[in-house]
């Protein structure tokens, strides 16, 4: 059978970034809506540090899941759009295999640190009573990292969501979007009508987790069964060693790029465990929640709009970019001011009618989370340039450079004024993103475009 590269739509760049946001966005608004439902029925049955406790372990999975894995969605997006437009469906096969190798290979060395260190981090508040929080009980997270990280084996996802987005497949991604926290939601309420506790929660976010991952690999095989160029993938003959120019130098500065990114999603709830303890990690992530529901999107304009930069570079149009880009980061920047209003004025009798007094510092928090969200979502869109024009490098400055920020800010104002020195934080290094990526685009497109003209 003959393999298929076409993609069928008729839309504009914008119109499709506009539909594949849209559909994004819709599933990940109701996904957070059922985890909010999920929190809701977990703060209600745990106490404060147990609750915690499972916040916690579910964000240091993620936070190494993220963090240490390859993030090979860039790569087939990066490379693959030249092997769609030249019809090769060797090329592709050969570089879906390399990028599925690495995905495996990768989350075997992401558990294995994940199991490390906290290893490390436990012997060292042993040693050092004074340094873990009171309500931090070290030999629970000895007990259960390694069997909750676990997970990440599953979490070989990036080739398969690279395959889908290439192929214009943001449905399909919609639909994994929700697996996951719907059936957390579905667990959680068979827990909350059992009488399970601690552990059984654990069990259902690991299940939920697992099957979420698992969906997005068997949309992915199934849709290149149906291009006929699975078998393409399967018989390819190719190792680490032997890839393609400029393959391998892409997936790792793309990798530490995203890495770092990671940082900015995950990092933050393990240090306010580490400075704060579980119970207030609690506090922040019901906020970091409702931030989440209001500018969930942000995020998912970057896996968006850089398939369809791409294509303009593959097509020597670099001069189409900047519009798209400063259109959509107006547009983020905006909805993000809009949302801060809501959350300041409504947030705290909501959540405390939700989730009790306890929680009614989360609304406080919220209100400085999502304008720190506002600024991401202005900068969101602009990154993928420096994909797109091969220079993925650039993106790490930037991003690099808010993530020392972040750190700095975090530990100078939690000095200073406690608590609630990670949503400050979180508005200082953004700013700073906004100012250093703004220049750096510029310049980029500006050396695109001579070239194209030269």
């Amino acid at each position: 059978m003959t393999p298929n590269f076409d993609i069928q739509s008729q839309k504009s760049a914008g119109k499709r970034i506009a539909s594949n946001a849209g559909l994004l966005i819709g599933a990940k608004i109701i996904g957070t809506i059922f985890g909010l439902g999920t929190l809701k029925i977990a703060s209600d049955v745990l106490d404060p540090v147990a609750f915690g406790t499972v916040i916690f372990l579910h964000a240091y999975m993620l936070f190494f899941g993220e963090v240490t894995t390859f993030k090979n969605w860039q790569s087939v997006i990066r490379f693959g759009t030249d092997d769609s437009e030249a019809k090769d469906p060797h090329a592709f096969g050969r570089l879906v295999k390399f990028t599925a190798k690495l995905d495996f290979v990768s989350v075997l060395f992401a558990y294995g640190l994940s199991v490390a260190l906290i290893g490390f981090a436990v012997f060292l508040f042993k040693a050092n009573p004074g340094l873990a929080p009171n309500d931090l009980d070290v030999d629970v997270l000895q007990k259960f990292v390694p069997l909750y990280c676990l997970v990440l084996i599953f979490r070989q996802v990036g080739t398969s969501e690279g395959v889908l987005r290439l192929f214009d497949r943001f449905g399909l991604l919609a639909i994994e979007a929700l697996v996951l926290p719907v059936l957390r939601f579905a667990g959680s309420v068979y827990v909350l009508l059992t009488g399970g506790g601690f552990e059984a929660f654990l069990i259902v976010w690991f299940i939920a987790s697992a099957a979420g991952y698992s969906s997005v690999i068997m949309f992915a095989l199934l849709e290149l069964r149906k291009r006929h160029l699975f078998d393409h993938v399967k018989d390819a003959d190719q190792g680490f060693k032997r890839t393609r120019e400029g393959l391998w130098a892409f997936a790792i500065k793309s990798n530490l790029d995203s890495s770092i990114a990671s940082g900015f999603l995950h990092l933050p709830l393990i240090m306010v465990t580490a400075a704060f303890g579980p119970a207030w990690a609690g506090v922040y992530k019901i906020a970091e929640e409702v931030m989440k529901l209001l500018t969930e999107g942000f995020k998912l304009l970057e896996q968006v709009i850089y398939p369809e930069l791409a294509k303009f570079v593959s097509q020597g149009q670099p001069d189409k970019i900047w519009p798209v880009v400063k259109r959509a980061s107006i547009w983020m920047l905006s909805f993000g001011f809009f949302a801060s209003a809501i959350i300041w004025f409504a947030g705290p009798d909501v959540l405390t009618y939700l989730f009790g007094e306890t929680f009614r510092p989360s609304a406080y928090l919220a209100a400085l989370l999502v304008p720190g969200a506002a600024l991401l979502g202005c900068v969101t869109p602009i990154y993928p340039i420096f994909y797109a024009a091969n220079k993925p490098e650039r993106a790490i400055y930037v991003r690099g450079g808010a993530l020392i920020v972040y750190v700095i800010s975090f530990a100078v104002l939690g000095f200073l004024i406690g608590k609630m020195a990670p949503g400050w934080a979180i508005i200082v290094c953004n700013s700073f993103a906004v100012i250093l990526a703004l220049l750096v685009a510029r310049s980029t497109l500006r050396s695109m475009i001579r070239e194209k003209h030269a």
